[in-house]
């Protein structure tokens, strides 16, 4: 767990995938902040994506360099 938490605090540019009517939607995303195992994400209430995460906090993110790749899963708050 530490390794994937070590490559994403040197890779903080990441692909969040999201759901909007049960289809996914993939953009990138910075991490701004990592503080153990929380990452800290910004966005704006008039983007879309806040409105997907307020219907569906479920979302997956992938970083990738160099041949190698963490992926993730949770909720967000």
């Amino acid at each position: 767990m530490q390794r994937a938490l070590d490559f994403l605090q040197e890779h903080n540019e990441v692909a969040l995938a999201t759901a909007c009517n049960n289809k996914p939607e993939l953009r990138v995303f910075q991490i701004m902040k990592q503080e153990g195992v929380r990452l800290y994400f910004a966005t704006s209430p008039k983007k879309a994506v806040w409105q997907q995460l307020q219907d569906n906090p479920n979302i997956e993110l992938l970083a990738s360099a160099d041949r190698i790749s963490v992926r993730c899963k949770g909720a967000v708050s």
